[in-house]
């Protein structure tokens, strides 16, 4: 038992030496007992008892005073020396038990102290904010503070006794099982690992362990610090696949200085290897340069404005322009600009993204050509459409103007009406407009032949002059109904290689134009010259001339300079067309110069030299010249047309020959007959309704003359193309005849078919 308070001691010594001297005074006389040594002992128990060394000093003292007195005065068997003796031994004795009782109760004082401490401990872990757990040595929850449990959503009492293992995630337990070995040993230890919670969630944790030692210093556990890291966690892993998509992107990623915007610019911080693979720069050959670098002589300055002027106002844009590659190869690049502020709000970098679109641009480039040519293709089109319903108008125009002349004049030479002299005008006048007709039907069937390449040439060694003169001859009564003068200059008498009907042709057609366009009074200049490898044929006149607009279409197919209906020269747009396929068969070139309206126009021809090494090639056709006299007089001819004016003209111009001639119109009628008639010759027509001639000739093709022969047929058809020709020739007909017939050709050839000789 220990008192705290002196003063409590002070009184319990003096009341025990109260009592011990009462006891002395009134028991010893009567007892003639000793209570000398008794009172002694009891003061020291007090003392002892107490535990006071200033206490344990005034009993002794107080004792040793009281005991002499009473010795004095009273006879007592203790005398002074004794108690002294007594008191010296006493007063060590209570010096020890002093030291002993101090520092039990210094330890009592450290005890309570710690046990406060450990309380004040504990307290503070309960509530602290930090997740604190305390785990024993078998690896069991002791004691868990609130947030260690709320942030694996326990309740603190729940974890109390469990295993930590049931808070970590079963694929980091290895590690923790590693971090708590090390702890072990250095006494703390740090690790980062996944939690997880009660509802099965897991989280990131930064695990600090500490080691604990129990009096005896023995290993009693250890306490484990939480820390939820997993914002932390999720920023790194952000920050690492934001790195990954920049490091591993497609598109070329530029990050550059925020500053400074005027020259030179942002100096580039990083690139990754896409821009090495787009532009040929590794990040050290760039870095602190500015993307400048990349800019040529094509780089289109106003992009360039536009980019300083996003920059300037800090916005982000999308560009398109073109750069070049360390290898100076050009290259057209997409380029987006984003700034990048920091948390304040500043701007601090620029990023731009660059994707090479030089194959889209290429494709765009390709579609736009692609359009334009559409384009070009409609307006071609809708121009072929105009100059086609031009032309046709043109040809209806054409065609039926010698046709009412013809038509007008027959129905007065029908009315018998008419004098003679009025009458070999008519004839006259049908005889020109039929030959108009055919000559523009003869300029079709040209252009549709060169249209196919099946325009053939007869070539030999030529006289151009001699063509000309040819041609000359043909137009100059023309020429002298409008006073016109036609000057020649012949300077060489080289040959060409050519067909001569066909350059005649050629040569009739520019001076037909000339004369055409020439206005009256005017002059034609026809000049022959020899050049390096070719002779120079030159037309010259001083008529209306060639608007420069209408100069580069001269030479095509169905234009014209002016196809309204007020026009003032007629014809079909073709002649020229002719003549430029026809000198360009020949080897040749045609160009044509004027100076505009009213200024006249040239055409120059240009035909290369005749060399001896040439092959001449002809192509057989039936001689145009005819013998004067017939030899098919007493020939029987079957004539098979379904037209009655046809079969009716073919009949009075072999009747008027001399021939018998039988008429039908249709190939059954023919098959009715043909047996009885017997005849020489069979000319029919192709196309008829029902059966046309193709089938009449393989139905006769087993009949024979009367001399044993085939019948002799030929085709007399309107259908005059070339491949016409071949198609009648390979079904059995022995000849073709385009209409309209010349008389003359009609008898050669049927004189021909029948075998006899023309006189």
């Amino acid at each position: 038992m220990n008192f705290f308070y002196p003063r409590l001691g002070y009184n319990l010594s003096l009341l025990a030496l109260a009592l011990v001297v009462l006891i002395k005074l009134t028991l010893e006389p009567t007892t003639l007992l000793d209570f000398g040594l008794v009172l002694f002992l009891t003061v020291l128990t007090i003392n002892s008892w107490h535990n006071n060394m200033a206490i344990g000093l005034v009993a002794i003292a107080s004792a040793a005073i009281l005991f002499w007195l009473l010795n004095y005065f009273l006879a007592t068997s203790l005398n002074f020396w004794q108690l002294a003796s007594l008191g010296v031994i006493a007063l060590p004795l209570s010096i020890v038990n002093l030291v002993v009782n101090y520092v039990e109760h210094a330890s009592a004082k450290v005890s309570e102290a710690t046990v406060t401490g450990v309380h004040d401990i504990n307290k503070a872990l309960e509530t602290a904010v930090e997740c604190i757990a305390r785990i024993d040595f078998q690896g069991h929850y002791v004691s868990v503070n609130a947030a260690y449990a709320h942030l694996l959503g326990y309740e603190p009492q729940d974890l109390i006794g469990k295993a930590w293992e049931i808070t970590v995630h079963p694929q980091d337990i290895a590690k923790l099982t590693a971090t708590y070995q090390q702890m072990l040993t250095t006494g703390k230890a740090e690790a980062e690992a996944r939690g997880i919670r009660q509802d099965g969630s897991h989280f990131y944790k930064q695990v600090t362990l500490i080691k604990t030692s129990d009096h005896q210093n023995s290993f009693s556990g250890h306490y484990c610090f939480v820390k939820d890291i997993t914002q932390r966690k999720q920023s790194e892993e952000r920050l690492r696949l934001l790195e990954s998509v920049v490091v591993n992107a497609n598109d070329a990623i530029v990050i550059t200085e925020a500053e400074p915007i005027q020259a030179p610019g942002p100096r580039i911080l990083y690139v990754n290897e896409a821009f090495t693979r787009m532009t040929g720069y590794t990040l050290q050959e760039v870095v602190g340069k500015t993307p400048r670098l990349l800019q040529g002589p094509k780089t289109d300055k106003e992009t360039l404005t536009r980019i300083r002027t996003t920059l300037q106002q800090w916005q982000s844009d999308v560009f398109e322009l073109v750069n070049y590659r360390k290898d100076g190869s050009e290259f057209w690049v997409e380029l987006s600009i984003v700034p990048v502020p920091d948390e304040a709000g500043w701007y601090t970098h620029w990023i731009s993204v660059q994707r090479d679109i030089t194959q889209r641009k290429e494709v765009e480039a390709m579609l736009a050509r692609l359009l334009l040519r559409e384009q070009q293709a409609r307006i071609a089109t809708e121009e072929a459409s105009r100059m086609k319903d031009e032309f046709l108008a043109v040809v209806s125009h054409e065609l039926r103007t010698p046709l009412n002349a013809m038509l007008g004049w027959s129905r007065l030479l029908q009315s018998r009406s008419l004098n003679e002299q009025t009458t070999a005008r008519a004839l006259e006048t049908i005889e020109r407009n039929a030959q108009a007709q055919a000559q523009l039907i003869e300029d079709l069937l040209d252009i549709s032949r060169m249209m196919r390449g099946k325009l053939s040439l007869q070539c030999c060694a030529v006289n151009l002059k001699n063509i000309i003169e040819a041609a000359i001859d043909t137009i100059r009564l023309a020429a002298a109904a409008k006073d016109i003068q036609i000057q020649t200059t012949y300077a060489t008498t080289r040959l060409i290689s050519g067909d001569s009907d066909r350059l005649q042709q050629v040569v009739w057609n520019l001076l037909s134009n000339a004369i055409k366009f020439t206005p009256h009074g005017g002059r034609v200049e026809v000049s022959l010259v020899e050049q390096d490898t070719y002779i120079e044929l030159s037309i010259r006149d001083n008529g209306q001339g060639i608007d420069p607009d209408f100069l580069p279409h001269i030479f095509e197919q169905f234009r014209q300079a002016d196809s309204s209906s007020s026009r003032k020269q007629g014809g079909l747009g073709l002649g020229l067309a002719i003549v430029r396929n026809l000198v360009e068969l020949h080897g040749g070139t045609i160009i044509a110069t004027s100076q505009g309206i009213g200024t006249g126009a040239t055409f120059t021809v240009r035909l290369p030299f005749y060399r001896e090494s040439e092959n001449d090639t002809r192509d057989i056709t039936p001689d145009t010249e005819f013998p004067t006299k017939s030899g098919i007089a007493g020939l029987r001819i079957l004539i098979v047309d379904d037209e009655a004016d046809a079969r009716e003209l073919l009949t009075i111009m072999l009747e008027q020959a001399g021939a018998n001639v039988t008429a039908v119109g249709s190939v059954s009628d023919a098959l009715n007959i043909i047996e009885q008639l017997q005849p020489d010759i069979l000319l029919s027509d192709i196309g008829m309704p029902g059966e046309d001639g193709y089938c009449l000739i393989q139905k006769t093709k087993h009949l024979k003359t009367k001399s044993g022969k085939q019948i002799p047929a030929a085709a007399i058809t309107a259908y005059a193309r070339v491949e016409d020709q071949v198609r009648a020739l390979q079904a059995g007909f022995q000849t073709h005849l385009p209409k309209p017939i010349d008389p003359a050709q009609l008898i050669a050839v049927v004189t021909t078919l029948a075998g006899r000789d023309s006189c």
